[in-house]
């Protein structure tokens, strides 16, 4: 066996590695949240647009 060919097992990340790693999924989490969250209103937001525009215009009620 040649010595390129042995692989030793990844050491584990320091604690201030590991502190950046998580923030940065955190990140990552909190922006596809908020995509998630605007899509939502986008959505929202067409449906009662187009709510609207479906109601026939209803006569005033001034006489």
């Amino acid at each position: 066996m040649r010595i390129h060919e042995i692989q030793t097992p990844p050491k584990p990340p320091t604690p201030e590695q590991a502190r950046i790693k998580g923030l940065q999924q955190s990140v990552e989490k909190t922006r596809d949240t908020l995509q998630a969250e605007r899509d939502r209103q986008r959505v929202q937001r067409d449906a009662q647009r187009k709510q609207k525009l479906q109601l026939p215009a209803s006569p005033s009620a001034s006489t």
